[in-house]
């Protein structure tokens, strides 16, 4: 599921995207408003996606999670809540004092 995330969001395939998150997914991001439901979800990803070409799978706390990293610097993580076979959403964690904390496991 996250792969084909990952796929979706570097090619910018919103119908990929949506396939993918539960109907009520949830972004969540510090200091930014919560964005509800799979199509504005998606709507977002396809905006920002770009980022994605640098993003690594990654386990965060032994969940699975992508870090973007452009030039070995993490910029940030993003942490993934699975629900059955969807997305049930992702936070983006760009705070740099939040980023110091986590050890990603890279596959």
């Amino acid at each position: 599921m996250v792969e084909a995330f990952l796929a979706a969001s570097r090619t910018g395939d919103l119908d990929a995207i949506v396939a993918v998150l539960n109907p009520d997914a949830v972004r969540r991001a510090d200091g930014r408003p919560e964005v509800r439901g799979a199509r504005r979800v998606a709507e977002e990803i396809v905006l920002f996606g770009r980022n994605a070409r640098f993003a690594d799978f990654t386990l965060l706390d032994g969940e699975p999670g992508l870090v973007i990293a452009p030039d070995g610097r993490l910029r940030l993580a993003i942490r993934f809540a699975i629900d059955g076979d969807r997305m049930a959403g992702y936070e983006l964690i760009p705070d740099p004092a939040r980023l110091r904390r986590i050890t990603p496991a890279l596959g």
